[in-house]
Order: C-alpha cells, then sequence, then structure tokens
C-alpha cells in the first residue's frame, strides 16, 4: 500500500491566534471562514487567508476590522488577534 503524503506547514502567531478564533466558531477551513466574509459583503478569499495563517502575509488593517465584524470579536479578541501580527511566540508566554 502507499504510503499518504501529508502536507506540512506552520502557522504564524497570527495564524494560531486566528485559526483558535476561527474553532471557536465552528470554523475549521479557510474556504469556510472566506465564505462567511464574503457573506458579509466582505472580499476575501481562502488562499488570502492562507497567506495570513503562513506568514507570508501580513494581514491589513481593513481584514482585521472585517474580520471582527464577522466573527463578533470581543475587544479582548481584538487585542490577542492584533498583538499576535507583532509578536513571536514568546507573547503567549507573559
Amino acid at each position: 500500500m502507499g504510503r499518504q503524503k501529508v502536507r506540512q506547514f506552520s502557522r504564524s502567531e497570527f495564524g494560531k491566534c486566528l485559526y483558535d478564533l476561527m474553532l471557536s466558531r465552528d470554523i475549521v477551513t479557510a474556504r469556510e471562514l472566506a465564505d462567511r466574509m464574503q457573506e458579509a459583503g466582505k472580499n476575501t478569499t481562502d488562499r488570502v487567508i492562507r497567506q495570513y495563517w503562513s506568514g507570508t502575509s501580513r494581514p491589513s488593517i481593513a481584514f482585521m476590522k472585517n474580520l471582527a465584524e464577522v466573527l463578533e470579536l470581543s475587544r479582548n479578541e481584538k487585542a490577542r488577534l492584533a498583538m499576535s501580527v507583532y509578536y513571536d511566540d514568546e507573547w503567549r508566554e507573559l
């Protein structure tokens, strides 16, 4: 039997925080989040979300505002997500 190829990827600190928030709202994939954002009139693709997860792109202020609106983020969740854009793993230890 052949081995299945497992895709390996790493998430940026922002990606980890975003994914935690998504899971707390029963959203599992970038496609699901992109669909929810498009339903709300926000023009975001799953490809862009995956770029933010990996850290190859930094999220724009417009994306952050749209995300906060679509996911109905609390003030604390917004702060946590915003901090994650600028800090590496060590901030979780604070």
